[in-house]
């Protein structure tokens, strides 16, 4: 027990000892996760992009160590303390206000007046009067890089305004916020002035940080460009970003930012089909209701069909690859239908026939149906044998206005379906004729079991059954009286005794 208290007093002078020294040369004791799991206790010596020199608590040797041999966590949580992780990427954001015009344009800037002829509009190239005529809605407010709304000159002496120019504290901070704004050239003149004012304030830190800053400022104009680079890439301008990413190693050469410059572009890229998948699925679903919408009041039955068997496809696809073109220039047609086939495919949109279901035909209109259950059942009760009777009755009735409906002419026929199109509704048409399109346009996919609900005048029989009472005509027969009636059963007038609606599911 003595034994063990006394090496405890021994270590605890050590470390004490150790403590002192290190305090002296400027360096801090800590433990040193290593990723085998192990642990030392020392301090850091020196330290490089490379790796660091720790001396040991236990025995005062000194060992050089990559990074890669430290815990992952710990060596990134050093790395960005002694200034080899650059901090200071994140850019500095405000608020500014997005307008869009009649034409479709974007404009974003902060507003700085609202008068009866428009909105003075401020960005950082110039201060413009956008017309009020011009103004599609209201403005909302969005953020952005602060550059875009300010020049670097007016950034920087706002915050220089507000910084304690003596404090070695403050002019870290101001140095941190001028790399994050690329203003490189203040941000080494700030880090200078904090060795000049307190040499030991987080030496390190500030040592690695002006060499960084100072490396930064030999290429200020570049990093100005990759960032104007992700200012498109961001206002989703890809075209002119991936131009821009392309054209850096012809205005930089033997810049050694070439690589980042090459990355940019294949991200450019990367982004723009990512967001045209999307983009161009929503498309083709507006696309294609608008213009069922257009030729429900513009064309005939004839014509839609017409339309719809040669030109509908034809149609959407060339006004969604105009919407796509808008975002990138260099999309095709092709190129849109690629992109349509990788799209999502989650949630079914449903577009009904209605009670237009007849003009498909017989077989189109109840393709999918499945058989009721029990329906080969024998009935079992005297209300099953009513029933079943009623239905052969029924099913007779039908056969035999088939038979009459076929001895019709052609010209009857199409004066009744040309008839009942014109009657139909707009809105009933327009979702008729994108029931068609989706059902066999060959453009989605459609589920293979349709909705096929009963008739609701007819509840799905085809057929309204109709007593005609004969006035109650009195008869003298035995001293009663009694009043005649007779059944009467016609096509059902709603679904022209097709006894269905058909609605389709399609993505």
């Amino acid at each position: 027990m003595i034994r063990s208290f006394a090496f405890f007093l021994a270590l605890l002078a050590c470390a004490l000892q150790s403590t002192a020294a290190a305090q002296e040369a400027g360096s801090e004791l800590m433990m040193l996760r290593l990723r085998d799991g192990s642990f030392r206790m020392g301090t850091i010596q020196r330290h490089t992009a490379d790796g660091l020199t720790f001396r040991m608590l236990e025995n005062g040797g000194e060992a050089k160590l990559p990074w890669g041999r430290l815990d992952p966590r710990q060596e990134q949580e050093l790395k960005a303390r002694l200034g080899y992780i650059d901090t200071t990427g994140d850019e500095v954001l405000v608020d500014a206000d997005r307008i869009v015009t009649i034409e479709g344009q974007e404009v974003i800037g902060r507003i700085l007046e609202r008068t009866k002829d428009g909105l003075l509009v401020k960005t950082a190239s110039s201060t413009t009067l956008l017309p009020q005529n011009r103004i599609a809605g209201a403005a909302t407010v969005v953020q952005v890089p602060a550059t875009e709304i300010y020049t670097r000159e007016e950034l920087y002496a706002r915050q220089l305004a507000q910084t304690d120019a003596k404090s070695a504290a403050a002019l870290m901070e101001l140095a941190r916020y001028c790399e994050r704004i690329l203003d490189f050239k203040h941000a080494v003149d700030h880090y200078t002035a904090i060795q000049a004012i307190d040499p030991t304030f987080k030496a390190d830190d500030v040592r690695a940080s002006l060499s960084r800053a100072q490396e930064k400022a030999k290429n200020q104009d570049q990093l100005e460009y990759l960032a104007e680079i992700d200012t498109l890439l961001a206002r989703r301008k890809y075209d002119e970003a991936g131009a821009r990413a392309i054209a850096f190693g012809e205005r930089f050469p033997g810049s050694p930012l070439v690589a980042e410059a090459q990355k940019r572009g294949e991200r450019i890229a990367k982004a723009r089909d990512g967001f045209l998948v999307d983009f161009v699925r929503q498309k083709w679903f507006e696309r294609s209701q608008r213009i069922a919408r257009t030729i429900s009041t513009t064309m005939t039955l004839e014509q839609v069909l017409s339309f719809l068997e040669e030109k509908m496809r034809d149609e959407v696809l060339n006004a969604v690859t105009k919407d796509a073109q808008a975002i990138s220039k260099s999309i095709d047609a092709d190129a849109v239908r690629k992109l349509f086939g990788q799209r999502k495919r989650v949630r079914w949109e449903r577009a009904s026939f209605g009670f237009g279901t007849w003009l498909l035909g017989e077989d189109r209109a109840l393709k999918g149906e499945q058989q009721a259950p029990g329906a080969n059942q024998q009935p079992t009760t005297e209300l099953d044998k009513q029933r079943q009777a009623l239905n052969a009755q029924i099913q007779r009735y039908l056969q035999n206005q088939q038979m009459v409906a076929r001895a019709k002419t052609t010209a009857e026929e199409g004066e009744d379906r040309a008839k009942f199109w014109t009657e139909y509704s707009s809105a009933s048409r327009t979702q008729w004729i994108l029931a068609y399109y989706a059902e066999y346009g060959g453009d989605f996919e459609v589920n293979p079991k349709p909705e096929l609900d009963n008739c609701s005048e007819c509840g799905g029989t085809g057929v309204r059954v109709l007593s005609l009472v004969g006035g109650n005509v009195a008869q003298a027969q035995n001293g009663q009286q009694r009043s005649t009636a007779t059944d009467e059963k016609r096509k059902c007038e709603t679904c022209h005794g097709l006894g269905r609606v058909r609605r389709i599911l399609y993505r």
